[in-house]
């Protein structure tokens, strides 16, 4: 990638976009009042990039990188809808595609002529792959970065809610760091193959933080 390219990565995949991820834990704030602290968060994190996040969304990242046309991308859309059980996960997920889609057509109008139209009501992660594409930005240093956006935004939101401090959640991040590098190279490998997620006890989490009497998040 040219200069151009690696800054356009930083700025599509930085958790600081405002797309309003910063208002959705998944389900960390049901955890949180449940007694999870840094060493528990640590655990979650490992096992959502093996079984999680790492798997499905970072599948969907590849697999609409990979330059759907609009029918294939809607059928990815169908497969994600159906492995987000959790209706507010579901629904954070839509949300934060349309804002990125929207974001993203404001800051590179000249790019929007290269993707199919179902982009802008598709899954966040899709959009992300689909973006990244049209960017010129390749795959693999895409997974990189969003699987790295993914595990920096659970750990902002950790701090909102958890007993952990700025300088604290960097040294997880860097803790973390093989995990998130061996799940993109393992996406990267297979995308289909991933594209499945199994963690039954953070989306019980994520359906009942929607019930929570107080809370500082959406989702």
């Amino acid at each position: 990638m040219d200069d151009a390219a690696w800054l356009r990565l930083l700025q599509l995949h930085d958790t600081a976009l405002p797309v309003g991820a910063f208002a959705h834990s998944n389900g960390l704030e049901a955890y949180a009042q449940r007694g999870m602290r840094p060493p528990e968060l640590e655990a979650w994190l490992r096992a959502q990039l093996a079984y999680g996040f790492g798997r499905l969304d970072l599948a969907a990242v590849a697999l609409a990188w990979s330059g759907p046309d609009d029918r294939a991308l809607a059928a990815l859309d169908a497969e994600l809808d159906a492995w987000k059980g959790v209706p507010s996960l579901r629904a954070t997920s839509r949300a934060l595609g349309r804002r990125t889609h929207a974001l993203a057509a404001r800051l590179w109008p000249e790019r929007t002529d290269r993707l199919p139209p179902g982009v802008a009501t598709g899954h966040h992660a899709a959009v992300l792959g689909a973006w990244s594409r049209v960017l010129d930005l390749p795959r693999r240093p895409t997974l990189l970065a969003a699987g790295q956006g993914m595990v920096a935004a659970a750990l902002a939101a950790a701090t909102r809610c958890l007993p952990l401090g700025p300088e604290r959640a960097q040294g997880l991040l860097v803790a973390l760091q093989p995990d998130v590098a061996a799940a993109a190279a393992r996406v990267d490998a297979d995308p289909r193959a991933s594209l499945w997620s199994a963690t039954p006890g953070a989306d019980l989490r994520a359906h009942q933080q929607t019930a929570l009497v107080t809370r500082l998040f959406e989702s």
